[in-house]
């Protein structure tokens, strides 16, 4: 494809979501999106690119410049002549799909992504916090990077299948081979791995806290 609005309308209708949708889920303004996919538009890169591939489930480099893979996972660019390599993980809602991917299951070209400069496994993922369990410190909407090639050392929080479902907790050592999941907020219970069955998926490497808009 040889412009940049070429690969943004066909990157548009393979995540079947129109130029409108995209504007809403980037932020960007509508009339910034048409003219970026114009047929006759002179633009050859925007400082846009990360925040539209990233909706797209594109490779952002890829987007600006044409070459690669589009959907290449990773990405290295220079950040002021230091080379930075940006990550393209899942970005799961259901923490039950998560699971699953974590354990190997594929995805849909349609799952969205999120963007990291955190060096991680392949298996890494996104999730949005879902309940109060880890405030103040982690709080609903608020997203976290797992990843499951990271193994867990006290302190930690980690992202662990237990009888009460797919949960965040942080994890602590209580004696060999047994550890204990303790929540932040008093109203959640911790949990011991010697009294219930319960599977660490992975460990937090990156927690992103966003501020309500007014």
């Amino acid at each position: 494809m040889s412009n940049l609005g070429d690969r943004i309308r066909v990157s548009l209708e393979r995540k079947k979501i129109s130029q409108a949708q995209l504007a809403r889920q980037t932020g960007v303004k509508q009339q910034t999106i048409s003219y970026l996919c114009a047929k006759d538009s002179p633009a050859t890169t925007t400082r846009y690119a990360t925040k539209i591939a990233e909706v797209l489930g594109v490779n952002p480099h890829w987007l600006q410049t044409g070459e690669g893979d589009p959907y290449n996972p990773s990405v290295t660019v220079d950040c002021n002549g230091a080379p930075v390599t940006i990550h393209r993980v899942p970005l799961f809602d259901c923490l039950e799909d998560a699971h699953v991917f974590a354990m190997g299951d594929g995805l849909s070209d349609s799952q969205p992504r999120m963007l990291t400069d955190i060096e991680v496994g392949e298996r890494a993922f996104a999730i949005s916090a879902n309940d109060q369990s880890m405030t103040p410190q982690i709080k609903t909407g608020d997203r976290i990077v797992i990843d499951p090639s990271t193994q867990p050392q006290p302190g930690d929080i980690v992202l662990a299948h237990t009888a009460l479902g797919i949960v965040l907790r942080k994890y602590r050592m209580r004696g060999y081979g047994v550890f204990e999941l303790l929540p932040n907020n008093n109203d959640w219970p911790p949990m011991l791995s010697d009294k219930e069955e319960i599977e660490v998926i992975g460990v937090m490497v990156e927690h992103r806290t966003y501020r309500p808009k007014s």
